[in-house]
């Protein structure tokens, strides 16, 4: 799976927590910005592609591949990311399916711990 896919997941499951839970007022990081995201844990934010971000999502993505690393406050403490939304587009091309890969540590050569595709990560809570 590449970091693109997985970029492609986290748009689509920020954009379904929108459209569906009728959040109002989070922050928004693009990921592959280059900036480094200080985020506190508890408060609402959508975490997206380079796409615009919009309820539409139907601006055009540059097709880089993207990786975004969440790591605790305190070295050796676990992270947790429940998804309380989630939607991943699918084709009838298996080869142009989107996917997030969750790993337990700090790159994709770390232990899998969760593949989700479609909607398949809806009410879903990893712990790493």
């Amino acid at each position: 799976m590449s970091n693109f896919s997985i970029c492609r997941f986290l748009f689509a499951a920020c954009i379904s927590f929108l459209a569906f839970n009728d959040v109002c007022a989070q922050t928004i990081y693009t990921m592959g910005s280059g900036d480094v995201i200080v985020y506190e844990c508890g408060t609402d934010a959508i975490f997206t592609d380079d796409n615009s971000g919009t309820l539409d999502a139907q601006d055009p993505y540059s097709c880089t591949n993207n990786t975004i690393t969440f790591c605790p406050d305190v070295p050796g403490d676990a992270v947790q990311i429940n998804f309380l939304g989630f939607d991943l587009q699918t084709n009838a091309n298996p080869n142009n399916n989107d996917a997030l890969y969750a790993y337990d540590g700090d790159s994709t050569g770390s232990n899998l711990v969760g593949v989700g595709t479609g909607n398949s990560f809806v009410g879903v809570s990893i712990t790493a």
